[in-house]
């Protein structure tokens, strides 16, 4: 059975095939019509072709001369004795979806359930027929080719196109027809029709759709108008939704059944494609659809907008908020659409969609921005997000000067707009950890217990906090924030803050803790699926790599993070992680790249307004680097007392496990402080982490 729509070529496959064996194996072949839904016709043609190719099968089956009521009982069973005495032979009914009569197929039925083995049956058709095809199946009795493996690859395009064809089309080019087609070959054939005198074929190729005249009069012609009237309308009506399922096009048809129309024209192989194993959802063709749209506004332009309507409503009750989004501003229902934006893209953020939600509010008017506030508060969170600091400030700018900074609560959560604001100047501080220090005490404020965006005040506090130096409150802070975050759903919050914390460990010299910690942020974020945002996730576990004396298994992470760092925007942020990679490049003896990370830190530390401590510690790296050794520098005896010295031991305990005298220690342990510019055991050891040597 080859069973695929209009346009796969399934004719000329088979054609090919049969031109292939005609010289060794007898073939007939018979193209239905209507006029074969009268068994006796359908019969008389099928024997007629069979005599031709098998002349042996003589006169003594005439189907004509029997009539239907003979026919099974007589007539075919005569048929079968005969073909089971003549050699091989296979018979083709090509376009056997025009037979729709129950007697011509049922007795077709019962011919293949009857037929001698050596009879090949070869259906083509683009609809599945009502013959016992499970049985074959499951008796490895049937071979099925549909449209799956019809469709044209990019090279079997670029053989149609190019080389055949001779249109000269580059790669990108067809590859984008066969996306556009699907890898339906009448669609890629009727484009090249299309584009024998066109100029600029790049253009046409980007332009190409349903509209063309030659894919329209087709699908047109040989699909649309095969359906009935009240399955046209269904269609049409349905083309304003991108996947399909019965209960919502039953609402937006304002009709029943749909579930089972949906499976029957799926059964019909034509243009509908099945989105999962059990035909719940499905979608139409693209270029199918195309038309449906089409034809949609050319002869129910004013039912559109309703129909899009119906389709938001049902969305939305189903929790599928990003279609009722979709549909509410397709059919220019911008107040519906506002309200559904407003109460529901954190959660879209929470899923890094930024740019679906920056997609979503360029489709409103400026003006109808302008005089929403919520919507202004969407717009300026959103472009914080996506480190559009100029835009971000124009609608802070608005809300500031609408007057409404008490009003709330607010679709989102915040219980006022002083509170978005807060929190927003909280999370994206541009350079000022004291400003953001003070908006995560205010949103403690503002924000009661229990509120979705505590975690976020938690976490702006663990950032102020850590960038002055307060370890310990940063810590506490940030534990607070993941498990908030935790509750709440907020997943950038909470992997952010596991990885701070190993960050807080690091620079307490809890090396256990930090490796920990940073393994546990890593599993977090690629358990939520952010791993490719969530920079400080591989700062942290770079900089445990490095704390480990294994700077070059870091440099990846390390980079990694500076580059997803870098997108967010935040001043801070990005020079604390070019400190880090710095350090690594030091510990690897990269120092070209090392120094070049050192001055860009530099520029953006001197950009903010309230750095913290992020200058002080600049400065000790820099140090580090116009006067650092080399590993060289240090013999490898004291390279081994000073991994002694990171321990717990006395002076005296390491002289005894290395038999030497205590003084003998102590001069190489003055030496070491020496080489290293370090003024204390402590000191020395964190240089040595910074320059890679334990």
């Amino acid at each position: 059975m080859v069973a695929a729509p209009a346009g796969y070529g399934k004719t000329t496959l088979l054609s090919s095939w049969v031109a292939e064996r005609a010289d060794d194996h007898p073939v007939a072949w018979v193209t239905t019509d209507q006029a074969d839904d009268d068994p006796t016709v359908l019969w008389t043609h099928i024997v007629s072709a069979l005599k031709r190719a098998c002349p042996e099968l003589g006169d003594s089956v005439a189907p004509e001369a029997s009539g239907p009521s003979m026919l099974v009982d007589v007539v075919l069973p005569r048929l079968v004795n005969l073909l089971d005495e003549l050699p091989a032979v296979t018979l083709v009914l090509d376009d056997f979806h025009r037979v729709s009569n129950a007697a011509s197929r049922e007795s077709v039925a019962w011919f293949l359930q009857h037929a001698p083995r050596t009879l090949q049956l070869v259906i083509s058709t683009r609809t599945d027929p009502r013959l016992p095809l499970a049985a074959l199946r499951a008796h490895g009795e049937l071979v099925e080719l549909r449209s799956s493996v019809m469709r044209f690859t990019p090279l079997e395009a670029s053989d149609l196109l190019n080389d055949r064809l001779g249109l000269g089309l580059g790669p990108e080019e067809v590859a984008s027809l066969v996306e556009r087609t699907e890898g339906w070959p009448a669609g890629l054939y009727l484009a090249a029709l299309s584009m024998g005198d066109v100029a600029d074929r790049s253009e046409f190729v980007a332009r190409f759709g349903a509209s063309n005249r030659h894919v329209l009069d087709f699908l047109v012609d040989e699909v649309l108008t095969s359906f009935d009237a009240d399955t046209q309308a269904f269609m049409l009506h349905t083309s304003v939704l991108e996947r399909l399922n019965g209960p919502l096009c039953d609402a937006v048809t304002k009709g029943s059944g749909s579930a089972s129309r949906l499976a029957e024209i799926a059964r019909t192989n034509l243009f509908l494609v099945p989105l999962d194993d059990r035909g719940d959802w499905y979608r139409f063709h693209h270029l199918f659809a195309q038309l449906l749209s089409l034809e949609l506004a050319r002869q129910e332009p004013h039912l559109i907008p309703a129909l899009h309507k119906r389709a938001s409503a049902w969305h939305a009750v189903s929790g599928t908020i990003g279609e009722a989004i979709g549909h509410a501003l397709d059919g220019d229902d911008l107040t519906t659409a506002a309200e559904l934006i407003e109460g529901s893209w954190i959660d879209f953020t929470n899923a890094c969609r930024f740019e679906t939600v920056r997609g979503w509010l360029n489709r409103f008017p400026e003006a109808t921005v302008q005089g929403d506030v919520a919507l202004l508060l969407v717009d300026a969170w959103v472009s914080s997000l996506c480190a559009q600091r100029a835009q971000a400030a124009r609608a802070i700018e608005s809300v500031e000067r609408s007057g409404e900074l008490l009003a709330g609560p607010l679709p989102d959560g915040f219980s006022s707009v002083e509170a978005s604001l807060t929190v927003l100047r909280a999370v994206f501080p541009w350079g000022d950890v004291g400003a953001q220090l003070k908006a995560g005490m205010r949103t403690a404020e503002l924000e009661p217990q229990g509120s979705r965006w505590q975690p976020m005040a938690s976490w702006a506090i663990g950032m102020g906090s850590f960038y002055r130096g307060e370890l310990s409150e940063a810590d506490s802070s940030f534990d607070e924030a993941f498990a908030l975050g935790l509750v709440t759903g907020q997943w950038l919050v909470a992997g952010s803050s596991l990885a701070f914390r190993s960050l807080v460990a690091g620079e307490a010299g809890r090396r256990d803790d930090q490796h920990r910690l940073a393994a546990q942020a890593t599993e977090f974020a690629e358990g939520v699926g952010i791993g490719d945002v969530a920079g400080e996730v591989h700062l942290a576990l770079g900089s445990s790599l490095v704390a480990r004396g294994r700077p070059d298994e870091a440099l990846p992470l390390l980079e990694r993070g500076v580059r997803v760092l870098r997108s967010w925007g935040q001043p801070i942020d990005l020079a604390e992680a070019l400190l880090r990679l710095a350090r690594a490049l030091l510990a690897t003896g990269d120092r070209n790249r090392g120094k070049a990370a050192i001055v860009e830190a530099r520029g953006l530390i001197d950009s903010c307004p309230d750095p913290g401590n992020l200058r002080d510690r600049l400065e000790l790296l820099d140090e580090t680097f116009r006067g650092s050794p080399q590993r060289s520098a240090l013999t490898e005896r004291e390279l081994e007392i000073l991994r002694l010295l990171a321990g717990v031991a006395s002076e005296r305990q390491i002289a005894a496990e290395l038999f030497v005298s205590r003084n003998t220690v102590h001069s190489q342990v003055r030496a070491i402080f020496r080489k290293l510019a370090a003024t204390s055991r402590a000191d020395a050891v964190r240089r040595g982490r910074e320059l890679g040597l334990l």
